[in-house]
């Protein structure tokens, strides 16, 4: 069945594929916030390319039960795509957790590395699949952003995953297993869609505690430095990223005072206009001599006043 290989079942839409987790509403029901941009486009390109589907499509159970039952590389890797093309229940997680651990394992081989990954994350779009995956692979996802001989297209998937993932409530998993150094050196040295999500991460987990925030103080150069130089969507969580790391620390609203000359052209460009400039007033809040050098700032912030909507 499995080796009878058609074409490319077609992805879900990007707003199913990639979401990052707000937290429960009022109602206790968790909300999916799409995440789009050129990651979302790439990830779901790559999907495409990976997946692949036999010509009657097995069920996510009959999937797992051939995962574990894979004695080489080609059939966990078969395997693996068949789950991510699957509609798998958002109880798979719960009931099938050895292909779970099985999936996990294959993060630590380059050769099975993006298969691995891709499934894991089609699996995470159901929030009741996150808890139970959170805590058995975000180690091995933060592994893998070091890991030597790690593919850069499974970089790119992990660390959109970790971005869906620490939205919600797996910030600390993600913080305890050591992800911050993996994402700072990203930052300063992985592919652009890498380094767009690593800046969203550290923007996701800084927000969580002052521990965080201090533990990521060594981001801002590379911080500083994709701002001025990245695209515009990387300037955008760059941005972001810079707001929620400058909060409340006089120490890091001076490392981060290098950024404010890119912060005010992204202004006066009318490019992510809200992002510079909350990250403009997190620099600039109880700090002097940061006021000074975002004189430049007060045009383009009085022209957003008057915007109809702001944007």
């Amino acid at each position: 069945m499995f080796a009878q290989r058609a074409a490319c079942k077609p992805p879900a839409p990007i707003s199913a594929w990639l979401v990052e987790e707000s937290g429960p509403n009022p109602n206790n029901v968790a909300v999916a916030v799409p995440v789009v941009g050129a990651a979302a486009a790439v990830a779901v390109a790559g999907i495409q390319e990976a997946v692949a589907v036999s010509e009657v499509t097995p069920s996510a159970a009959q999937i797992a039960r051939r995962l574990l039952a894979a004695r080489d590389v080609e059939a966990r890797i078969d395997a693996a795509r068949a789950l991510a093309a699957a509609d798998c229940p958002p109880t798979f997680a719960a009931r099938q957790p050895s292909a779970v651990k099985r999936l996990v394992a294959m993060l630590r081989c380059p050769e099975t590395q993006v298969a691995g990954v891709l499934a894991l994350w089609k699996l995470c779009t159901a929030h009741e699949n996150r808890k139970a995956i959170a805590v058995v692979a975000v180690p091995s996802l933060v592994d893998l952003l070091g890991r030597a001989g790690s593919r850069d297209e499974a970089r790119e998937h992990a660390v959109a995953l970790l971005r869906a993932l620490s939205g919600g409530r797996h910030a600390e998993t993600i913080v305890k297993a050591g992800a911050i150094p993996r994402l700072v050196d990203l930052l300063a040295s992985g592919t652009g869609d890498a380094k767009e999500n690593a800046a969203e991460v550290l923007s996701n987990l800084c927000k969580k505690a002052e521990t965080t925030r201090a533990l990521a103080a060594l981001a801002m150069p590379p911080l500083v430095e994709l701002l001025a130089s990245g695209t515009n969507d990387e300037k955008a969580s760059a941005a972001r990223a810079l707001a929620a790391l400058a909060r409340g620390d006089a120490k890091r609203k001076t490392a981060g005072g290098r950024a404010i000359p890119s912060l005010v052209e992204l202004l006066a460009a009318g490019t992510a206009k809200e992002d510079a400039a909350e990250a403009l007033l997190e620099l600039t809040w109880s700090h002097p001599e940061n006021q000074v050098s975002s004189v430049g700032a007060i045009p383009p912030l009085v022209a957003m006043l008057g915007d109809d909507d702001g944007s």
